[in-house]
């Protein structure tokens, strides 16, 4: 088992087959003389060949995008609008002791997109509050939120898109998420984030699309 510890990779763009190809990994590890990576964005197949102390090992497989999955916008007609794709993962949480479920959908046009379904839900709240908490560290912040449509909260400032997206690339996060009606009636959710979501891959993923 070689482990190759530190990666630096230039990547080039073959628009004829379209496919990235990264081609000589400076790595430390004495025994990788060349690598060749090929990263196929019809197939999202990832083909990997090290030249290890004179020895050609390869690999072949898939990018982990996690429990992220692709989707696009419909037009008038309910067709894809192929250029406004977007990534949508979902992850399950409580609210007063009911199951419930946090949707988070990122597109490039409106930013985070998140609601909340379930049994006991708040379906036209006035104000809305999220609050992340690293729970390595327990530090704890708010992030700001640019609307409320609905039962849909939607961040597309710089600060807000920052803290989450690295909540989502770095798990071990907890999500609360507090509902205010016009009664002045608290709704409040709990999501756990438990590990990395590979949102990082995801974006990828749609980025090559809207190029």
């Amino acid at each position: 088992m070689y482990e190759v510890v530190e990666v630096v990779v230039p990547i080039s763009y073959n628009s004829t087959e379209d496919i990235y190809v990264c081609s000589g990994f400076k790595a430390h590890n004495a025994g990788i003389t060349e690598a060749t990576v090929n990263y196929d964005a019809k197939t999202n197949g990832l083909d990997i060949k090290l030249i290890i102390d004179g020895t050609s090992i390869e690999r072949s497989g898939e990018i982990d995008y996690g429990n992220w999955k692709k989707g696009y916008y419909k037009d008038d007609f309910g067709e894809d609008i192929l250029k406004q794709p977007f990534i949508q993962t979902d992850i399950r949480g409580t609210v007063r002791s009911f199951d419930c479920e946090l949707h988070i959908r990122f597109n490039f046009d409106e930013g985070i997109r998140l609601w909340i379904t379930g049994e006991y839900c708040c379906y036209d709240p006035m104000k809305a509050f999220i609050k992340i908490r690293d729970n390595s560290t327990n530090e704890t912040l708010s992030v700001p939120i640019d609307n409320i449509r609905k039962d849909s909260i939607f961040i597309y400032n710089e600060k807000g898109l920052l803290m989450l997206l690295a909540a989502l690339k770095c798990g071990n996060t907890t999500i609360s998420i507090k509902y205010n009606t016009a009664l002045d009636n608290d709704y409040l959710y709990l999501f756990q984030i438990h590990g990395p979501t590979q949102i990082e891959n995801a974006i990828k993923l749609i980025e090559n699309e809207i190029m």
